[in-house]
């Protein structure tokens, strides 16, 4: 190896090291929660127009050992033929103010009509479903803005 190779292996290494010891990037390395059973649940009662329900449920666990107090969530939602069926945009967020304690887990649902044009004769997909923010009783914030913890589902 000549010595330009050898110094732009070494540029190289030390990047990749800077990298992976910076604490944004460990941060985001080690997922605190872990989600499970992500759909969306439709009922309606025909005999009461007013009682209609359309809501994102999902289980969370808080693999931290701290406890949560909020988490904002964010999702895109799909037809049965991959169409946008939101409002303004394809991509849904909210923030869920619920309380986890560390190391508990817990089912969570939230309403989603105002999201919808319309009401759903059947529930649509949930994808790329990620928590984006948790916020803990300590007042510290973990956050993945880029959704690399994200739930995929795929299309035919």
């Amino acid at each position: 190896m000549n010595k330009k190779s050898i110094f732009f292996v070494s540029i190289c290494f030390i990047y990749v090291i800077l990298f992976f010891m910076s604490c944004g990037t460990t941060n985001l390395c080690s997922c605190p929660y872990l989600v499970s059973d992500v759909q969306m649940v439709v009922e309606s009662d025909e005999s009461d127009s007013d009682n209609k329900r359309a809501e994102v449920f999902f289980v969370m666990e808080n693999n931290a050992n701290k406890n949560i107090v909020s988490f904002s969530v964010s999702f895109r939602l799909y037809d049965k033929d991959g169409n946008s069926v939101t409002v303004d945009s394809n991509s849904v967020s909210t923030t869920v103010n619920k309380t986890l304690n560390a190391n508990d887990c817990s089912d969570v649902s939230f309403d989603i009509l105002p999201y919808l044009s319309d009401f759903p004769e059947e529930a649509y997909i949930v994808d790329s479903f990620y928590v984006k923010e948790i916020r803990y009783a300590d007042g510290s914030v973990w956050t993945d803005p880029f959704g690399i913890f994200s739930e995929q589902e795929l299309f035919d």
